[in-house]
């Protein structure tokens, strides 16, 4: 979570159709370049409406349900039901971002999918036998020197005060 105040914005057409939702740190920026888009001659920027949060994070969130439930014409990501960011589908089904993988990139996505699954897998068996190690009186000076990792880090993965 970042602590800076971020902005929700609403871009609209002249006859109050919604076109795109944003955030951004700096929204008159943000705006400015969505008026250099194929699309930007199509806002009425007396129609904008812009929301601040207090943090990112918020802004995030707000956003991604507004665009699942408001369905801007040219935001191309949305909220699901978790709140998890997905691309929205395009005419045909597909995502909009108009990338798709050639049969070699195919095949390293299927790797790179693997691979992050296996690190995933290790990354929990890594935090349980942190967790027996601490459990079983190894100090975590001994355990930083071993893995060549910090202090600092070990005692924010085992979730302690480093004092």
């Amino acid at each position: 979570m970042t602590g800076r105040r971020t902005a929700l914005y609403r871009l609209f057409r002249s006859d109050g159709g919604l076109l795109y939702i944003g955030i951004g740190y700096g929204p008159a920026v943000r705006i400015a370049s969505h008026r250099r888009k194929p699309w930007g001659s199509d806002i009425d920027i007396t129609r904008t409406a812009i929301t601040w949060f207090d943090d990112r994070d918020g802004a995030e969130t707000a956003e991604l349900r507004a665009i699942r439930d408001e369905k801007p014409l040219h935001n191309i990501v949305t909220g699901d039901e978790n709140g998890c960011a997905r691309f929205l589908p395009g005419v045909d089904g597909e995502p909009r971002r108009g990338f798709r993988p050639n049969a070699a990139q195919e095949a390293k996505l299927v790797k790179i999918r693997q691979a992050w699954a296996e690190r995933e897998a290790a990354r929990g068996e890594y935090r349980r036998l942190l967790i027996a190690c601490g459990e079983a009186g190894v100090p975590v000076l001994y355990l930083s020197r071993e893995l060549g990792v910090e202090r600092k880090t070990l005692y924010r993965q085992l979730g302690r005060s480093a004092t």
